[in-house]
């Protein structure tokens, strides 16, 4: 579900507590901010940073840029395809054909 939030370029918002993937990308990419629990305040904050006035679309921007680069059918299908070359034995070709060997 995040990297369809991210291809839909939205702002992300984790409550999180310790490290995790979504935290690391977050943080990592600028893709919105990560809230310990109990940190009511800082998520108001930061809910009302998103606000029209307060131009905030780079975390938006960020989200679909990231997501474009890092799952989209170009950068995963190659991904796939090397994978199951490597368990099944067969050669793609021009990354989206195969043939066996």
């Amino acid at each position: 579900k995040t990297i369809y939030a991210m291809a839909a370029g939205s702002t992300l918002i984790a409550l999180a507590n310790g490290e995790n993937e979504l935290k690391t990308w977050i943080e990592k990419y600028d893709l919105g901010t990560v809230i310990l629990p109990g940190e009511s305040d800082k998520l108001v904050q930061f809910l009302l940073s998103l606000l029209p006035t307060n131009n905030n679309e780079p975390y938006g921007e960020n989200s679909r840029r990231v997501a474009k680069a890092l799952f989209s059918r170009s950068v995963i299908i190659p991904k796939i395809l090397s994978a199951l070359a490597t368990v099944h034995k067969f050669t793609p070709i021009d990354g989206d054909h195969m043939s066996n060997n």
